[in-house]
């Protein structure tokens, strides 16, 4: 894992970077940006994820949080506490594609006036 970001978000955010036509930009801004997109990611799916929780699985949620539990235990923790966590997460990740390679395509449009 890198900083903390599980590889399933990884993935995801190198196959968003490579759709947005980014994939060619130097290396080391490809790795700060692809660290924040994936922050970014999991930051929006653990919101999403609360709306799903009751107030048990929020007090766990909220706790796992401060003790900056690892990704993959927040996942675990969600999968057990969301029904349909696979579908919901699969569903916010979607969205958040659609947001970022819209956002993608508008820099590239101005860029290119």
């Amino acid at each position: 894992m890198e900083n903390g970001q599980n590889q399933e978000i990884l993935g995801f955010i190198d196959d968003l970077i490579k759709q947005a036509g980014l994939d060619q930009v130097p290396e080391d801004f490809k790795v700060r940006y692809r660290d924040q997109l994936a922050a970014e990611a999991q930051k929006r799916l653990g919101l999403e994820m609360m709306k799903h929780l009751d107030a048990a699985g929020l007090d766990e949620f909220a706790a796992l949080t401060e003790e900056n539990a690892k990704p993959a235990a927040m996942q675990v923790f969600l999968a057990k506490a969301v029904p349909n966590y696979a579908a919901l997460a699969q569903e916010a990740m979607k969205a958040f594609a659609g947001e970022f390679l819209a956002g993608a395509e508008k820099l590239r449009t101005a860029l290119n006036k």
